[in-house]
């Protein structure tokens, strides 16, 4: 357990994922990742945080990564839901499999 705040990341290996997860860092938040890649792995182990593979789309992931995290924390105090590849186009226009997709 830790008194630090938790901070739960999603497409944290690189990017403005990354940049989230360092700058809660600074701010006194342990960051725990999750990148596709995986790549939140090692950017979660240089922050002193924990790092998953592992996709938004797939709710076994989910899962993990929030039972996970409760186990070894005992809580989440922020959650930032950063995806790497957003749908683009007219909003209104744009298929519930599509906006999913884009989730990953």
């Amino acid at each position: 357990m830790t008194d630090r705040k938790i901070a739960v990341v999603t497409a944290a290996g690189s990017g403005i994922g990354e940049a989230c997860a360092r700058k809660l860092n600074e701010d006194k938040y342990t960051p725990v990742l999750l990148s596709r890649s995986g790549s939140a792995i090692e950017v979660a182990n240089e922050l002193g945080g924990d790092g998953f593979e592992g996709s938004v789309t797939d709710s076994d992931d989910l899962a993990a990564l929030v039972e996970t995290t409760y186990e070894r924390y005992g809580r989440i105090d922020a959650v930032v839901n950063n995806t790497g590849h957003p749908t683009s186009g007219d909003l209104l226009e744009i298929s519930d499999e599509e906006w999913h997709d884009g989730l990953s």
